[in-house]
């Protein structure tokens, strides 16, 4: 690498660092808010009506958490790859590969194509939001 390539290098890592932490922290509170939402809703004498508004309130933030987690996976590929060709940048003479290879590398490269790694955590949202719409239809029967 050359002129300014290792300071963008390092700024476009620690984006990625920070997507990646912004990543967990909507995962955490997509389980803390579950955690009290599911106990409130399914262990508590509160009124119908109640329960509606907060498994209807459930299943928005649902669909949005998800939408937050998918754009959060689209930044981390886009940073992976700009990150991959300033490596490609930082090639000695007469070599095919980068000196130090982390996000071009063969190994990130099948990890990060892995359709379970990329994936898997919608899984977490689907069963989400499948449980809520069944929480909000059933409380809605109360009223219709």
């Amino acid at each position: 690498m050359q002129d300014g390539e290792p300071q963008v290098y390092t700024s476009l890592a620690t984006l990625r660092n920070a997507q990646v932490q912004l990543q967990w922290s909507f995962f955490q509170l997509f389980f803390i808010f579950n955690s009290a939402a599911i106990s409130v809703v399914i262990g508590s004498k509160i009124a119908e009506a109640l329960k509606l508004s907060l498994a209807g309130s459930a299943l928005l933030a649902h669909f949005g958490l998800c939408f937050a987690n998918w754009r959060a996976v689209r930044w981390l590929e886009f940073y992976d790859e700009k990150l991959a060709i300033l490596e490609e940048l930082d090639q000695e003479e007469n070599t095919v590969r980068a000196r130090i290879a982390v996000f071009s590398s063969d190994e990130f490269l099948t990890q990060r194509g892995n359709r379970w790694a990329r994936r898997g955590y919608l899984l977490v949202y689907v069963f989400g939001i499948v449980f809520w719409l069944s929480q909000t239809m059933h409380y809605a029967n109360f009223f219709f």
